[in-house]
């Protein structure tokens, strides 16, 4: 994939601004009756070290170093992460990487594997920004996740008004053939279980997309 152009990003969106500020307020307003147990309020003391720094699970596109290091170069991989009772879903079209994006969705009995990263406090923005917290595509969620047997609080995003489970996935929300590539090379990199990495692999996809690449600048989603 790093012989292949960059492609020229958009800023379109396939949810206007309204829609999305609307969508979020709902999400917030349910938010205790939906999410785990094992969430809490967001706040940015719970997921900080003594290093000033944060903790991020990552379980999309930012499981990929490369990807990652355009917005947080300060980005440590820590190890392999497991959210519990939350599933692996896809929502919202994207213009950027030309398909579905990935989200986590409370799920009782399902998990989710992922990298978690040990960021500089100062390169919180950054992420938000990256995820589009501030025109509500994403919303920090800070749930408890598993590394080594030992539970941590870690920061990390779900969309702005979740989908609904539905399997097959609807070819709508299948992700783009470059974002879901980005995902399973970040889930080798990370080292995630092999049965868990074979899922990965079996998600639908759209079809390829001309001098697709990993986006290298800085606009958000």
């Amino acid at each position: 994939m790093s012989n292949i152009l960059s492609f020229r990003l958009t800023k379109l969106f396939s949810v206007t601004l309204l829609e999305s500020i609307l969508i979020c307020s709902q999400v917030r307003s349910s938010v205790s009756h939906t999410m785990s147990s094992t969430d809490s309020a967001v706040n940015t003391s719970n997921v900080k070290t003594a290093n000033d720094t944060f903790l991020y699970f990552a379980y999309g596109s930012n499981l990929n170093s490369k990807r990652i290091h355009v917005n947080n170069p300060s980005a440590k991989r820590k190890g392999v992460g497991l959210l519990k009772d939350y599933r692996l879903d896809f929502g919202r079209f994207s213009e950027r990487w030309k398909g579905a994006v990935a989200t986590v969705v409370p799920d009782k009995g399902e998990e989710v594997w992922g990298a978690i990263w040990e960021i500089d406090s100062k390169d919180m923005d950054n992420l938000d920004n990256q995820e589009g917290v501030h025109i509500n595509w994403y919303q920090v969620i800070e749930p408890d996740v598993l590394i080594d047997n030992q539970t941590v609080k870690c920061r990390s995003y779900h969309l702005c008004g979740n989908p609904e489970k539905q399997t097959p996935l609807p070819e709508a929300r299948y992700p783009s053939q470059l974002y879901h590539e980005v995902i399973v090379q970040g889930a080798v990199e990370t080292g995630l279980p092999k049965e868990y990495l074979e899922k990965l692999k079996a998600i639908p996809h759209r079809d390829p997309v001309p001098n697709a690449a990993i986006p290298e600048d800085k606009v958000v989603i």
